[in-house]
């Protein structure tokens, strides 16, 4: 019987992904196959999920130690009542986290069930397990949402947290993957304020580094801004830990418009 741990799920929304859709939140679990090692400055050794990214927004999903376990059969009966709505609007589930990729026998269960129920499954992840790992789920998945959180691995290395550049290199090999089992695949990139100068993202040679990432992938149909915001902090606060971008403010509409048009100077397809 496969199970997972699951941090929550929201039964109804328009995003992630196309048509009405269920958003499963996993929790952080335990994992003998991270890219690289438990990242500073709050590691959980050889649990849980294994970035610390500055902008998370559910920090809760981290450790491997909450949420809740359920079968696959489990979550399809919370969703239930809403599949009707799934259909009818082309949608399905779109897996999240946390990190769904830390749960990849059990994610990829969810997203085989989805299609046989003529739903679509997509996955919202950061990139992490093995190539064994995504061989097995890719062929059953209809749409990836990846981050990538720059196009600078020293920089990616800041924004997540880590002891090196190796989860840089895992997000890249893992876009490579997708562009193997031909997955429809947009990148998902955070805009930070120049005035976090190290982590900042909204440069122009930050935007052209993104926009080359995805044009060397034919799978890739575009870039989906994400404006930072601070919905997330609270549960920092409530953590007893230290929220590294105190004072970054959510950008400008004159930044994402500039932005926006960085990206489309390059020929590239932008969501806002």
């Amino acid at each position: 019987l496969c199970t997972g741990r699951l941090h929550s799920i929201d039964t109804f929304t328009a995003v992630d992904g196309h048509g009405i859709r269920a958003i499963i939140f996993l929790q952080g679990e335990s994992s003998k196959t991270f890219h690289f090692p438990p990242a500073a400055p709050h590691p959980v050794p050889d649990a849980g999920c294994s970035k610390r990214c500055v902008f998370c927004c559910n920090p809760d999903s981290w450790s491997p130690a909450g949420g809740t376990l359920m079968t696959v059969a489990q979550v399809f009966r919370q969703i239930e009542t809403s599949i009707p709505y799934y259909l009818s609007s082309g949608g399905g589930i779109t897996l999240s986290g946390g990190e769904c990729l830390l749960q990849p026998r059990f994610s990829k269960q969810l997203c085989v069930e989805a299609r046989r129920r003529g739903l679509t499954a997509a996955l919202d992840t950061a990139a992490t397990g093995t190539e064994r790992d995504w061989d097995q789920i890719l062929p059953h998945v209809d749409l990836v949402l990846l981050c990538v959180k720059s196009s600078d691995p020293r920089k990616h290395q800041l924004i997540t947290g880590s002891h090196d550049t190796r989860p840089y290199y895992a997000t890249l090999a893992f876009l490579a993957a997708t562009q193997r089992h031909k997955v429809r695949t947009w990148i998902r990139f955070v805009l930070m304020s120049f005035t976090f100068g190290d982590i900042a993202t909204d440069d122009e040679a930050e935007c052209k580094g993104v926009a080359a990432i995805a044009k060397a992938h034919s799978n890739v149909a575009g870039v989906e801004i994400l404006p930072y915001h601070k919905f997330g902090v609270y549960k920092w606060e409530e953590m007893g830990l230290a929220y590294p971008l105190s004072g970054m403010e959510t950008p400008s509409d004159e930044t994402l418009t500039r932005v926006t048009r960085l990206f489309e100077a390059e020929g590239i397809e932008v969501i806002v």
